[in-house]
Protein backbone atom coordinates (compact mmCIF):
# COMPACT_ATOMS: atom_id res chain seq x y z
CA UNK A 1 0.00 0.00 0.00
CA UNK A 2 3.06 2.40 0.22
CA UNK A 3 4.34 1.58 -2.24
CA UNK A 4 1.08 2.48 -4.41
CA UNK A 5 0.63 5.78 -2.74
CA UNK A 6 4.84 6.52 -3.39
CA UNK A 7 3.75 6.14 -6.98
CA UNK A 8 0.87 7.91 -7.14
CA UNK A 9 2.61 10.59 -5.59
CA UNK A 10 5.27 10.22 -8.34
CA UNK A 11 3.05 10.55 -10.50
CA UNK A 12 1.46 13.36 -8.93
CA UNK A 13 4.81 15.23 -9.27
CA UNK A 14 5.38 14.38 -12.64
CA UNK A 15 1.97 15.68 -13.59
CA UNK A 16 2.72 18.92 -11.26
CA UNK A 17 5.72 19.38 -13.52
CA UNK A 18 4.74 18.91 -16.13
CA UNK A 19 1.64 21.15 -16.07
CA UNK A 20 4.32 23.61 -14.07
CA UNK A 21 6.46 23.64 -17.39
CA UNK A 22 3.28 24.16 -19.43
CA UNK A 23 2.15 26.77 -17.68
CA UNK A 24 5.61 28.33 -18.09
CA UNK A 25 4.90 28.56 -21.74
CA UNK A 26 7.15 25.15 -22.67
CA UNK A 27 5.76 22.84 -24.94
CA UNK A 28 4.11 19.42 -23.39
CA UNK A 29 5.50 16.41 -24.53
CA UNK A 30 2.94 15.18 -26.77
CA UNK A 31 3.84 18.70 -28.25
CA UNK A 32 7.08 18.39 -28.48
CA UNK A 33 6.74 14.91 -30.01
CA UNK A 34 3.88 16.30 -32.84
CA UNK A 35 7.28 18.83 -33.64
CA UNK A 36 9.50 15.78 -34.34
CA UNK A 37 6.83 14.17 -36.28
CA UNK A 38 6.53 17.09 -38.41
CA UNK A 39 10.05 17.53 -38.57
CA UNK A 40 10.27 14.61 -39.72
CA UNK A 41 7.80 14.38 -42.60
CA UNK A 42 8.94 17.65 -43.80
CA UNK A 43 13.06 16.02 -44.21
CA UNK A 44 11.83 13.24 -45.46
CA UNK A 45 9.45 15.61 -48.27
CA UNK A 46 13.01 17.44 -49.00
CA UNK A 47 14.69 14.18 -49.55
CA UNK A 48 12.17 12.83 -51.72
CA UNK A 49 12.15 16.24 -53.87
CA UNK A 50 16.00 16.04 -53.86
CA UNK A 51 16.13 13.08 -54.95
CA UNK A 52 13.83 13.77 -57.96
CA UNK A 53 15.47 17.13 -58.78
CA UNK A 54 18.99 14.94 -58.87
CA UNK A 55 16.85 12.35 -61.12
CA UNK A 56 15.99 15.25 -63.68
CA UNK A 57 19.29 16.90 -63.10
CA UNK A 58 20.84 13.40 -64.40
CA UNK A 59 18.88 13.41 -67.26
CA UNK A 60 18.89 16.76 -68.11
CA UNK A 61 22.98 16.25 -68.59
CA UNK A 62 23.03 14.49 -71.91
CA UNK A 63 20.57 17.16 -73.45
CA UNK A 64 23.26 20.04 -72.47
CA UNK A 65 25.92 17.91 -73.45
CA UNK A 66 24.26 17.78 -76.83
CA UNK A 67 23.07 21.03 -77.32
CA UNK A 68 26.81 22.27 -76.23
CA UNK A 69 28.50 20.01 -79.46
CA UNK A 70 25.42 21.32 -81.43
CA UNK A 71 26.03 24.97 -80.20
CA UNK A 72 30.10 23.85 -81.27
CA UNK A 73 29.01 22.35 -84.72
CA UNK A 74 27.23 25.78 -85.33
CA UNK A 75 30.06 27.70 -84.32
CA UNK A 76 32.21 26.34 -86.48
CA UNK A 77 29.81 25.88 -89.61
CA UNK A 78 29.10 30.19 -89.06
CA UNK A 79 32.99 30.42 -89.13
CA UNK A 80 33.11 28.40 -92.41
CA UNK A 81 30.18 30.47 -93.93
CA UNK A 82 31.53 33.62 -92.92
CA UNK A 83 34.90 32.79 -94.92
CA UNK A 84 33.34 31.89 -97.78
CA UNK A 85 31.22 35.25 -97.45
CA UNK A 86 34.06 37.05 -97.43
CA UNK A 87 35.86 35.47 -100.52
CA UNK A 88 32.89 36.18 -102.16
CA UNK A 89 33.13 39.34 -101.71
CA UNK A 90 36.85 39.57 -102.22
CA UNK A 91 35.68 38.12 -105.56
CA UNK A 92 33.11 40.20 -106.20
CA UNK A 93 34.69 43.62 -105.81
CA UNK A 94 37.49 41.83 -107.84
CA UNK A 95 35.46 41.44 -110.28
CA UNK A 96 33.60 44.95 -109.98
CA UNK A 97 36.89 46.61 -110.50
CA UNK A 98 37.82 44.28 -113.87
CA UNK A 99 34.63 44.92 -115.03
CA UNK A 100 35.20 49.16 -114.85
CA UNK A 101 38.78 48.59 -116.08
CA UNK A 102 36.87 46.88 -118.96
CA UNK A 103 34.26 49.33 -119.12
CA UNK A 104 37.05 52.30 -119.38
CA UNK A 105 39.38 50.46 -122.02
CA UNK A 106 36.19 49.87 -124.25
CA UNK A 107 35.81 53.65 -123.88
CA UNK A 108 38.93 54.37 -124.67
CA UNK A 109 39.05 52.21 -127.88
CA UNK A 110 36.10 53.80 -128.78
CA UNK A 111 37.73 57.44 -128.50
CA UNK A 112 40.55 55.98 -130.18
CA UNK A 113 38.24 54.63 -132.88
CA UNK A 114 36.33 58.38 -133.76
CA UNK A 115 39.81 59.62 -134.22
Amino acid sequence: MAECQEEEATELVEATNEEAVNVEGEPSNAELREMLINIQINIATILHENKSIRSEMADLKPTIQQQKDDITALKTSLEHTTKQYNEAERKLAAARKKIQEQEEEIGELYDLQDN
